[in-house]
Formats: structure tokens, C-alpha cells, sequence
């Protein structure tokens, strides 16, 4: 529910979008308890969203490791078809000129 709520502060305005965990009317907007209850209740949430926190900068931190790895993949893949590419233009050299070499030899050969 966290994750959809949102608060947004512009033109000196401050707008806050909440969603409901139940689909009914709320009995009050305030908190009714004792000083200590407060507090203790504004601990836990501090708590919670200290843990939420922590665990989506954690989710960011996967997610970039993930997209270096695969970034890394790709590059390397792109490396080995351009020397896959170039060892077939190496051998196609090769082949030439041995075929020119042979081709030769054999010319001077019958004309011997």
C-alpha cells in the first residue's frame, strides 16, 4: 500500500495520495492514545521505513549489478563475432594467396 501512496509538495502546496487498506469509511484521521503510544507507534514506522528503504536502495544496487553483467555479456559477445568476422577474413586472405602461390608454381612449372 506503501508502494502506490505518494505526497508531493509544489507551488508551496503539499498533496497526498493515501490508499485504503479497507474499502470503508474511517472512524477518525488522528491517532488516539497516550503520549508514549505515539511515540512507540512513530518509532515502528520510522523503523519500518528505514527497512523499506534499506531493502529497495539493496533491489537498486541487484538490478545494476544485473544490468553491468549483462551489458558485459553483450560487449563480449560483440567482441567475439568481430573476431570470429575477422579470423574468416584472415583465412579467406590466406587461402587466396595460397591459391595465387600454387597457381603460380604451376605456371612456371609448364613452362619449364
Amino acid at each position: 500500500i506503501e508502494d502506490k501512496s505518494k505526497a508531493v509538495f509544489k507551488d508551496g502546496v503539499l498533496n497526498i495520495s493515501l490508499v485504503k487498506e479497507d474499502c470503508q469509511l474511517w472512524g477518525q484521521l488522528c491517532f488516539a492514545g497516550s503520549k508514549s503510544e505515539i511515540i512507540a507507534r512513530r518509532k515502528k514506522a520510522f523503523q519500518l521505513r528505514d527497512e523499506w528503504t534499506r531493502q529497495q536502495t539493496e533491489k537498486a544496487a541487484e538490478r545494476k549489478v544485473d544490468e553491468e553483467r549483462l551489458m558485459l555479456r553483450e560487449h563480449m559477445a560483440l567482441e567475439e563475432k568481430e573476431r570470429q568476422r575477422m579470423d574468416e577474413i584472415k583465412d579467406r586472405e590466406k587461402k587466396n594467396a595460397e591459391d595465387e602461390m600454387f597457381d603460380t608454381f604451376a605456371s612456371l612449372n609448364q613452362t619449364k
